[in-house]
């Protein structure tokens, strides 16, 4: 900006230079010297005073009458010097002198305001938003973890469901995302519901979400949780399957103190339905596989049977 702005302010002064130049020249050349040789006489005039002070061979006149020989002519007359006018040129010139002041100095002004806005183009990668993220308008309602504990009893008419599921991506980074294993338990009466959501993460240096994140050396992060119940929380049934949607808002629990808000709030959905013939655990439990869909990324449940169950009402 500063260099730009010298640049304009140089140009500035040469081309004032230049013009004032052809301004003086243009003055200087209208101007002629005035001649100081005495007038001639006029006609009937008597110039015998003239020949008697100033005779021919002798030189320039003295600057005063000589003494003793008193001038019988009247005294010259002084002629002014007449002051040139101003012509339409020198007029021209001047304003064509304003003009381009004027606009040399707006471009100054031009060039040193844009260029104090500019700022260098930032071409540099950024990580890519969490699949199903949200930017979080506020933290949920309620405090953090209130609905920890909360349950629903199921009864007849009612759906409980708890799943493990394998890895998801949970955020994208220039190098390496952060994966996590999702965990989800339900309970519905059929008219209220609560779903409790737990995010193991971890830091890996991979393209996706590896099968074993200790066995592939990702690093531990700290697990995210979320509680979500009706009217947030939507659970339909057709049948021996159900599904399960929300937005869910994350908190975490520092070095096991209380709960805190992450800011952060996912998306998910889960379809699950009953596994045929695989025999019913206690209390109604038959084994069940479903997926859960996080942003753009989804996970399948794990194959333990015994962890991944629904119970489903008559």
């Amino acid at each position: 900006m500063e260099i730009a702005l010298g640049v304009v302010l140089g140009l500035l002064g040469v081309v004032l230079a230049g013009l004032a130049a052809f301004v003086a020249a243009r003055r200087a050349g209208r101007q002629r010297p005035v001649s100081t040789a005495p007038p001639p006489p006029a006609p009937g005039q008597d110039d015998l005073p003239g020949f008697l002070e100033s005779p021919p061979g002798a030189g320039s006149p003295p600057a005063g009458p000589l003494a003793g020989w008193p001038s019988l002519a009247a005294p010259a007359p002084v002629v002014p010097t007449p002051t040139p006018p101003r012509s339409k040129d020198s007029r021209a010139a001047l304003g064509a002198i304003v003009a381009v002041a004027v606009l040399l100095v707006a471009l100054g002004v031009a060039v040193a305001t844009s260029g104090g806005d500019r700022r260098p183009h930032d071409n540099r990668a950024h990580d890519s938003p969490a699949p199903g993220s949200q930017a979080p308008t506020a933290a949920a309602p309620g405090t953090a973890g209130a609905l920890a504990d909360e349950t629903v009893p199921v009864g007849d008419d009612g759906i409980a469901a708890r799943l493990v599921f394998d890895g998801a991506v949970l955020e994208r980074h220039a190098v390496g995302v952060t994966a996590t294993y999702p965990q989800v338990r339900l309970s519905s009466d059929g008219h209220r519901a609560v779903a409790h959501l737990e995010l193991p993460t971890f830091h890996c240096l991979a393209v996706e979400a590896p099968g074993d994140p200790v066995a592939a050396g990702c690093s531990r992060a700290v697990a995210e949780y979320a509680d979500l119940a009706s009217p947030g929380l939507r659970v339909t049934r057709s049948g021996d399957r159900m599904r399960l949607s929300g937005e869910f808002a994350t908190y975490v629990r520092p070095n096991g103190g209380p709960a805190e808000w992450t800011g952060r709030t996912y998306r998910i959905e889960v379809t699950v339905r009953a596994v045929a013939g695989r025999g019913t655990a206690q209390e109604g439990w038959q084994p069940a596989e479903g997926v859960l869909v996080l942003g753009g990324d989804r996970a399948d449940t794990t194959g333990d049977a015994e962890v991944n169950a629904v119970r489903l009402g008559s």
